[in-house]
């Protein structure tokens, strides 16, 4: 592997490349990582000359090692079943530091206003439940830099990927139609193709002339880190994602190893401020009712959470005597006993109790949809967050991106099988038409479920989407095809899977009663505005 970290930061002189480099990869995130470890690892590609830049250093993600640490990092990610095996089939895992990687085996979702509930997976017991185990296992919740320090090790052990890391672009021009990247340190790059793995607000993008769609929520998604109570049932506390959706949002628990847990609560940009700034004794307490109390008594509570501590938590047992919760159930927040010897009997339907907040792991971003006109142009391709982003309540984000690169790794192997231009637009568009409507279709369907749980009382909607979720629930044969369909567990088969399976859940809960579109006129915009570009694609398939 040859590395070139600075290019000789400190020389203005003019670089260029003798050899101009068949792909070139902008961004060393996760999506940008992952697919220079694909094309690196693939038979028809590994001996192009590829080179991946980065503008910071990967000296964090290189040196990861999880025996100096203790707490967990805020920004992680649940990476489904089956990315988890593509990503095993090609070595990546083997750096992977597997202890800091909890398997999700059973999911908890529920109305925040009824009640109603689905269940996803089943839990069983630790002995029976290794780590790797296809047909048990949901996700896996892993630390993003865990991950990336698996593709870095992968890519610098196994491939012959060029990484330009500590090296910022200053411009993309065209030379003979070919992309040229300027570096801010005099390096000139010319390159066959040029990707784009460089997030959201991407400069491959623009350069490329991409148009892109979309809208915020006028929402955040507040992040932290748990820390939990010791529990007898290890398979519930360890092994279970909950997801309640309030009508400000879902918050979500996401396990991690050693009674840690990882936080997405998606809610108002000025609530994610307070949750910031208030005492986190207080915020703990918060998370803890937010999961276990009625909708309007929440609504007390935020607005009394910039009292002191003692104040506060006394509000909270004064809300427990009102409402009749004591320690033989799992709604009780204002004791911990009721955690030790025999569980309550509803301790399933409950994640833990969380008892305190890994400090600086409070942090919050803003929750947006957005979508490009399409995944390639001349001499350009994009994956990830380059080329679209979602609502986080599915955990999806990653999980697409992901799927972006298995796809465009093979569509350019395939190019190269057969002799053509990896760069030309007959090669690439069969990549947009792989993943467009797969991507879009997640797209709508988490800001459906989104628009669908935001109806509040004196809405039909309510019943309907209750009704939805219990009949759901009850039809197991159902739940393990939604399983499937989402891509959560067995082989990697089809890409687009996993949009075509939460799409089905939410057109399931909706199909009780009326189509959630009714109400939500920003999933009728997302239809129309995409149903252009779609109509394009399915043209040229036929």
């Amino acid at each position: 592997m040859i590395s070139k970290r600075a290019f000789n930061l400190f020389s203005k002189s003019a670089t260029i490349s003798n050899q101009p480099y068949d792909i070139l990869i902008v961004g060393g995130g996760p999506a940008g990582l992952a697919l220079a470890s694909s094309l690196g690892s693939n038979d028809s590609l590994k001996y192009l000359k590829i080179g991946l830049i980065e503008a910071n250093s990967l000296d964090n993600v290189r040196t990861y090692n999880s025996n100096g640490l203790s707490a967990y990092s805020n920004r992680c990610s649940s990476i489904s079943a089956s990315n988890f095996n593509n990503l095993k089939s090609i070595g990546v895992l083997d750096g992977l530091d597997l202890s800091r990687v909890s398997p999700v085996n059973n999911m908890q979702v529920w109305d925040g206003r009824t009640d109603a509930r689905i269940t996803f997976g089943r839990q069983i017991d630790d002995e029976d439940l290794p780590l790797i185990k296809d047909n048990t296992t949901l996700s896996y919740m892993m630390e993003n830099t865990n991950l990336q320090h698996a593709f870095l090790k992968h890519i610098e052990g196994s491939t012959s990927i060029e990484l330009l890391e500590s090296s910022k672009i200053s411009s993309i021009e065209r030379d003979n139609e070919w992309p040229r990247v300027q570096l801010e340190n005099g390096t000139s790059l010319r390159t066959r193709l040029l990707i784009g793995a460089d997030g959201f607000n991407s400069p491959v993008r623009k350069f490329a002339s991409i148009d892109s769609f979309g809208w915020a929520y006028n929402a955040a998604g507040f992040v932290s880190t748990l820390k939990t109570h010791p529990s007898n049932t290890i398979s519930h506390s360890s092994r279970t994602a909950f997801q309640r959706f309030l009508p400000s949002g879902p918050i979500a628990y996401l396990p991690l190893p050693d009674r840690s847990a990882s936080m997405v609560w998606s809610t108002t940009p000025e609530m994610a401020k307070k949750f910031k700034q208030i005492d986190s004794r207080v915020l703990v307490l918060l998370i803890n009712a937010a999961f276990r109390f009625s909708d309007d008594v929440l609504k007390i509570l935020y607005s009394k959470i910039d009292l002191e501590y003692d104040s506060f938590f006394s509000l909270i047992k004064e809300v427990e005597i009102a409402e009749g919760i004591d320690m033989t159930t799992s709604r009780q927040i204002s004791e911990l006993s009721n955690q030790d010897g025999i569980p309550p009997s509803d301790h399933e339907l409950y994640p833990p109790l969380v008892t305190s907040i890994e400090e600086g792991s409070q942090a919050s971003f803003p929750l947006k949809m957005n979508h490009v006109d399409g995944y390639d142009a001349s001499r350009v391709a994009l994956v990830g967050d380059a080329a679209h982003s979602c609502h986080p309540l599915a955990g999806q984000g990653l999980n697409l991106g992901l799927a972006d690169v298995q796809s465009l790794t093979s569509v350019l192997s395939e190019g190269r099988r057969y002799g053509g231009d990896i760069g030309s637009k007959t090669v690439l568009e069969r990549y947009t038409r792989d993943r467009y409507i797969q991507n879009m279709m997640m797209l709508s369907a988490t800001d459906k479920l989104n628009a669908l749980f935001k109806v509040n009382d004196g809405n039909p909607l309510v019943e309907l989407r209750s009704i939805g979720l219990e009949t759901l629930n009850e039809i197991d044969s159902l739940k393990d095809l939604l399983m499937k369909q989402a891509g959560t567990t067995g082989n990697f088969e089809d890409s687009g899977r996993g949009s075509r399976g939460v799409n089905f859940i939410a057109d399931g809960i909706e199909g009780v009663g009326k189509a959630v579109n009714m109400f939500s006129a920003v999933a009728r915009q997302l239809g129309n505005i995409g149903e252009a570009k779609i109509a394009e694609i399915v043209d040229n398939k036929r």
